[in-house]
């Protein structure tokens, strides 16, 4: 079954969070939890359609400066929790979505960057890496990279699916492909 992460970060306390996560989300795991953070995992059945919108109901409802990142369960391969639970207090309180979230984080953290790049280098081969910055340079074109690759234009669709399986990332997506060129180029 696939499976969504929330990782929700408190300012002060998560302790009224948790309790709405279980009304919210019967089915829910919780994955990991320090006293500020916690990451959820949300079986597909149970995703809510507008993370975002979940966010800004926690916002209103508890009166704290939370920050949500919705994230694939793949995503989880590319950093450790206490990474994760080590970045999230450093940025400005709001909503991320898994691309968003990475690409701050590589801004912000040379040493984490060092980590996610690690990590996802030995998730993928060298060529699945090189065909996505083959895609930046083509601006997101995938019959132009397709063709400066040599492969067809579905051989190169079918390996940008096989990024997002295996990593979480959408390089079909601007964000998700500028963490392949901020991270390799």
């Amino acid at each position: 079954m696939n499976q969504h992460t929330i990782l929700i970060h408190a300012q002060h306390t998560l302790k009224p969070f948790k309790s709405l996560f279980e009304g919210f989300f019967p089915q829910a795991q919780i994955h990991y939890e320090t006293p500020k953070t916690l990451f959820i995992n949300i079986p597909q059945t149970e995703e809510p359609e507008n993370p975002e919108d979940l966010y800004h109901l926690l916002l209103s409802d508890l009166e704290e400066k939370i920050t949500l990142i919705n994230m694939p369960l793949a995503g989880s391969a590319l950093l450790s929790n206490e990474l994760f639970a080590k970045s999230i207090p450093a940025l400005p309180s709001g909503y991320y979505d898994y691309e968003t979230f990475l690409i701050e984080v590589i801004k912000h953290f040379p040493n984490i960057q060092t980590v996610i790049k690690r990590n996802i280098a030995s998730i993928l081969n060298p060529t699945l890496i090189s065909n996505m910055i083959a895609l930046g340079k083509y601006n997101l074109n995938v019959s132009n990279a397709a063709s400066a690759l040599y492969v067809h234009r579905n051989t190169l669709i079918y390996r940008m699916d096989s990024v997002k399986e295996k990593t979480g990332i959408d390089v079909k997506q601007f964000e998700g492909l500028m963490i392949f060129y901020l991270l390799f180029r």
